[in-house]
């Protein structure tokens, strides 16, 4: 490594596929990714209509999924089976709660100038102190959704040389 990346905290991974070589950077960076359990969906106006897309996504690879009321609406309207959490500041049990007990494998948390900036903050502080991965961007979703379709088709652990990469 070079001294701007050693100073950055940057991380690579490598693999037979884009999605396999993102998983093994999250890895790397202790964002890992799990492949089943409870997705947590909190995303900004402007990203909800991509969302359903997402969380389709999700559902097929075996996720169940929990949204905040303005996600969760989309959703049902979607067709698309969620369970409604409240946010911090609506009330108990609420998200916070979740997490604190373990019942959430991955979140996803866009925002924007109109989100209420003190349950951003809960959510995400929350999502740090309980080693949740997450995502605070639709194409950085994208790209773990891949991931986590790639890491059950290839062996994640598995160790090879780069000029084994480049002869393949």
């Amino acid at each position: 490594l070079g001294p701007e990346m050693k100073s950055t905290g940057e991380v690579m991974g490598i693999g037979y596929s884009f999605g396999l070589s993102f998983a093994k950077s999250q890895l790397a960076c202790k964002n890992i990714l799990p492949l089943e359990g409870e997705l947590f969906l909190s995303l900004a106006s402007l990203d909800k209509k991509e969302g359903v897309a997402l969380a389709n996504d999700f559902i097929e690879l075996g996720f169940s999924i929990c949204a905040t009321e303005g996600t969760y609406k989309i959703l049902r309207e979607s067709g698309i089976e969620a369970n409604h959490i409240l946010k911090v500041s609506e009330g108990r049990p609420n998200v916070i709660d979740r997490m604190m007990n373990n019942q959430i494998a991955l979140a996803i948390n866009t925002s924007d100038n109109c989100s209420n900036k003190y349950d951003t903050y809960m959510i995400r502080t929350q999502i740090i102190k309980n080693s949740i991965p997450y995502f605070t961007t639709l194409a950085a979703a994208r790209v773990a959704i891949e991931a986590i379709k790639d890491i059950k088709k290839y062996n994640l652990n598995q160790a090879l040389a780069l000029q084994e990469y480049l002869q393949s």
